[in-house]
């Protein structure tokens, strides 16, 4: 994982979902374009993490163990520091793991993969594009600084870029 700074496109973590349990079913989730790719990334989540929870709305999912809210310095494009902005990531033995299905290509400002360093944890940056859904998936997976489990990140990481196979499968007029 590559460090960067200015990362000022992630200036909130948040994601607002309707939370469930571990164990719990979500009928939303379910509803939802993202069911099959929740289960799978709810499966890596709770084999290495099984307290953690997970929320599902929509197009929108969220992974969490052992957070916290930091106040985090982001670096403005001009090198100087904007006042602290109050961010939910990882503690120690931690993760936080957020993603959205989006339509289109990414077009944020940020080149993807790419991990930025928020002293207190790190986040890396995944857009994977499914040319099959015109669709892209905005994956943030927050690590604490010491103790990040590398294996999980790895595995996410190739489920993100893989999400398409657990996608329903486009209707026949094309990309919706």
């Amino acid at each position: 994982m590559t460090r960067a700074l200015g990362a000022t496109i992630i200036v909130g973590l948040g994601l607002v979902g309707l939370a469930m349990e571990a164990g719990l079913d979500d009928a939303r989730a379910d509803e939802s374009r993202l069911a099959r790719f929740h289960e799978a990334a709810r499966a890596l989540v709770l084999k290495r993490f099984p307290e953690a929870k997970a929320e599902a709305d929509g197009d929108r999912l969220r992974y969490a163990h052992a957070t916290r809210t930091f106040q985090v310095h982001l670096p403005l494009k001009t090198g100087e520091w904007q006042d602290a902005v109050a961010m939910t990531g990882p503690k120690k033995g931690g993760i936080l793991i957020e993603i959205e299905l989006r339509e289109g290509r990414w077009e944020g400002a940020a080149v993807v993969p790419q991990s930025f360093d928020h002293h207190y944890f790190d986040v890396l940056l995944l857009a994977p594009y499914a040319k099959s859904h015109d669709r892209h998936l905005v994956v943030r997976i927050a690590t604490p600084r010491l103790g990040a489990d590398a294996e999980l990140v790895e595995a996410f990481t190739k489920l993100a870029n893989d999400f398409a196979a657990h996608l329903p499968p486009p209707s026949p007029e094309g990309p919706r």
